[in-house]
């Protein structure tokens, strides 16, 4: 396989495994995890309120700061960091093992760093058409789809293996474009034989997912299962007032509040979770229930004139 193709293809393969890797090492989690060096407490009595978890410890000791913004700057910065040492590990190792064009150094380049970097950027456009397979309304497509992936797996790890073993490929390294096609074909002939699957929406599910970690929080049951279960038993602990000093937290509310806001003025929201995305009927009727005792039960918080206004036309 020719020296551009083999940079291309390790550039394709190590680059979003290491964005991977960058996301394990960075810690980007929803950091709800216990932290057990802090416990919150009532201001006046001293008693214990909750354990805190790791994202309350650092939004307190970083007043005005964004954890999800504190977690994404660790995890780009971890990539770029990671992305730049394999590219130049690529280079070097280009260079001990091809034979590089010594009088044409912008050929040279070209083949150390530019083919790993557009194999990179190629891999982002791959992985963008392969998140459409939720789409897929034909079960049979879908499996012509996945086994599209696995010969092109087989294909650019078999062709690197031939090329560093210095053996010739036994067809052209062209032919691994073909499953690759293929794979966005298939979903274009899905697509126009029984229309594509209804999107789950474009903005804003974020905050519905955020909601539904800081209920199951609360409730300490993190079975994502039988999460159906978990927020009929959230709202009947609501009403026999179990969580009063939770629904009553001001960030809380907020958080309810807003994706309330949200649904009421029919904003579309993509739930990327699977598990929040099948129970999201339960989920709404849930975050309604905190959203409505909340605002009768304590005297500082009242209802949005907007959700007001839907009530009274209904």
């Amino acid at each position: 396989m020719p020296v551009f193709w083999t940079m291309f293809w390790l550039g394709f393969i190590g680059i979003p495994l290491l964005v991977l890797i960058a996301s394990l090492i960075s810690g980007k989690d929803s950091g709800y995890q216990k932290d057990t060096s802090h416990i919150w407490v009532y201001k006046r009595s001293g008693s214990k309120v909750k354990d805190a978890s790791v994202r309350d410890v650092w939004e307190h000791n970083h007043p005005g700061q964004s954890w999800a913004q504190h977690q994404e700057s660790q995890f780009i910065g971890c990539s770029i960091f990671l992305g730049i040492a394999f590219v130049v590990f690529l280079a070097w190792l280009a260079a001990e093992i091809f034979v590089l064009p010594q009088d044409r150094m912008a050929l040279r380049l070209f083949w150390q760093i530019g083919a790993p970097i557009l194999g990179a950027l190629s891999a982002g456009a791959f992985y963008g058409i392969q998140t459409q397979m939720a789409n897929y309304k034909s079960g049979f497509l879908r499996v012509l789809h996945i086994v599209a992936l696995v010969v092109m797996g087989v294909g650019v790890v078999g062709a690197l293996v031939l090329s560093f073993l210095g053996r010739v490929l036994p067809i052209s390294h062209n032919w691994i474009w073909a499953p690759a096609a293929a794979t966005g074909l298939l979903l274009i002939l899905d697509a126009s034989l029984g229309g594509a699957k209804k999107k789950q929406a474009s903005k804003g599910g974020d905050k519905i997912e955020r909601w539904v970690m800081e209920l199951m929080q609360m409730t300490g049951d993190w079975d994502m299962d039988k999460l159906d279960a978990i927020m009929v038993l959230a709202t009947l602990q609501l009403q026999k007032g179990d969580y009063d000093w939770q629904a009553r937290d001001e960030d809380f509310f907020k958080l309810t509040e807003s994706v309330l806001l949200d649904l009421v003025q029919g904003k579309p929201m993509s739930i990327q979770n699977q598990d929040i995305y099948r129970a999201r009927d339960q989920v709404i009727k849930t975050l309604q229930a905190f959203y409505f005792y909340s605002v009768e039960k304590f005297p500082e918080y009242s209802l949005h004139p907007r959700i007001k206004k839907v009530m009274t036309k209904e």
